[in-house]
This record gives C-alpha cells, sequence and structure tokens, in this order.
C-alpha cells in the first residue's frame, strides 16, 4: 500500500472561484511508524484573482506553478510521501493563510513555487531564496553567525540548486536570501523556487513546455527526497 494514497486533497474541488478560500481538512491519521501530519507542503504561488508574472506569448505564473505543484506532488506520494498542496485549483490564497497551512501541517519541509519577471526581457535563469533561522526565530538561537551549511532551509535550498546545475538549459542565478512573507512565517524549513522569468521569451517557451515542467518537478523531488533522507524530520 502507498503512503501516498492516504494523502487528502487540501482544497474541496469546486472551489476554484477566485476569492474563496477552503480551509484544510484534518491531515493524516497516525500510521504505522510514522508521525502524524504531512510530510511536505508545496506552494503553487499566486491564483485566483492573483495572476503573478505573465509572458509575451500569455502565460501567467499561477497557472505554470499549480501544474509542477500538481507534478510534483504525483511524483513525491509515489516515493511514499504525504504532501499537503496550499491550492489545488485557481484559488485565491492570502500569503498569511499559505503560512499558516506550514505551521499547523507537522511536515518537514515547506517549498513555494514562483516563475519570475524583471523589465529587463534579458533577465533569465533559476534561482532559490530562504531566509537564514536568526532572521525568523531571532539572534539567540544556537547557530546565530554560524556557516548557512548548519541552517536546515539552506540546505535544502543548496540541494535544490545542486539538482538545477547539472545539465539545464537555464542559468544558475544562485542561492538567494529574502524576507518573503512565506519564508519568515514558516516556522520549519523554507524555501521559495523562482523556476524562471515569464518576461523572457526563452525562458517562457520552457515553462510552457509540459515535459519541462515535468523534469522541474522531478529535480525538486529528487532534492526533497535527499533532504529527507538526511534527516529533514529529525533535525527540525
Amino acid at each position: 500500500m502507498r503512503w501516498g494514497a492516504v494523502a487528502l486533497t487540501l482544497v474541496v474541488a469546486g472551489c476554484a472561484t477566485p476569492g474563496v478560500y477552503a480551509p484544510p481538512r484534518m491531515p493524516p491519521a497516525r500510521l504505522p511508524g510514522r508521525p502524524a501530519g504531512w510530510d511536505v507542503v508545496l506552494d503553487p504561488g499566486h491564483g485566483g484573482q492573483q495572476f503573478g508574472a505573465r509572458g509575451r506569448r500569455g502565460t501567467a505564473e499561477k497557472t505554470v506553478t499549480l501544474d509542477i505543484a500538481k507534478r510534483l506532488k504525483r511524483q513525491l506520494e509515489q516515493a511514499g510521501l504525504r504532501v499537503m498542496l496550499t491550492r489545488t485549483t485557481d484559488q485565491t490564497v492570502t500569503l498569511a493563510q499559505r503560512s499558516d497551512l506550514g505551521k499547523r501541517s507537522g511536515a518537514w519541509a515547506f517549498l513555494s513555487i514562483h516563475a519570475n519577471a524583471a523589465k529587463n526581457r534579458a533577465a533569465s535563469g533559476f534561482e532559490v531564496y530562504y531566509l537564514p533561522a536568526y532572521e525568523r526565530f531571532g539572534r539567540g538561537v544556537a547557530y546565530a553567525g554560524a556557516p548557512p551549511a548548519t541552517d536546515r532551509s539552506y540546505r535544502l535550498a543548496r540541494l535544490i540548486q545542486q539538482e538545477f546545475r547539472r545539465d539545464w538549459p537555464l542559468r544558475d542565478r544562485g542561492i538567494k536570501q529574502a524576507r518573503f512573507h512565506v519564508l519568515r512565517h514558516t516556522p520549519i524549513p523554507a524555501v521559495l523556487v523562482e523556476t524562471g522569468f515569464l518576461t523572457n521569451a526563452r525562458d517562457e517557451s520552457l515553462l510552457n513546455d509540459p515535459a519541462m515542467r515535468e523534469e522541474i518537478a522531478r529535480r525538486l523531488a529528487n532534492a526533497l527526497l535527499v533532504f529527507r533522507r538526511q534527516g529533514g524530520r529529525d533535525q527540525r
């Protein structure tokens, strides 16, 4: 029996109307040998009234992020993980609601998926964001000022970066720090990924390709599974 088979859908079918937020159902029951709750929270950026970035061909960020998140959910469930989505339809979900789901999920990782935009249409590539633990929890944390490798969010960001450095058509724009709401207010390892620039013709074309979206999901899944094996839950 696959553990993923018991994962419940976060948003009730039919709640695609912009501005309508469906509260999460209860997490999966405690399973033999497994802690209660979810394993990973996936956050497809924007949705509903929030289109996010738009490309010249009309590609909407909210559509790209939801498709990648659904593909990633399927792949992680096939690997045995229990996955929550902050939205499963074209639905408006506030930043506070997204981070609140991360707080209450019992998960060991939170991944927010986005597509970028810039006034300079030559801007291209993927980038990964995290916020150091001392920025979120105060400078009294044990590893304040320590090398970033000791920060669990940084470790996850680094694993994702490594996946996209190998044989990937878009350039690596690096790991960056930012005080995004979902990073500031999610008390578990949290990372935000910008998969490419919809304002760049080449990036938009790649993000419109279902095969590329599937590959993006595969690489994100690889990073999350390695993070899990390295003790993502045990080191919270």
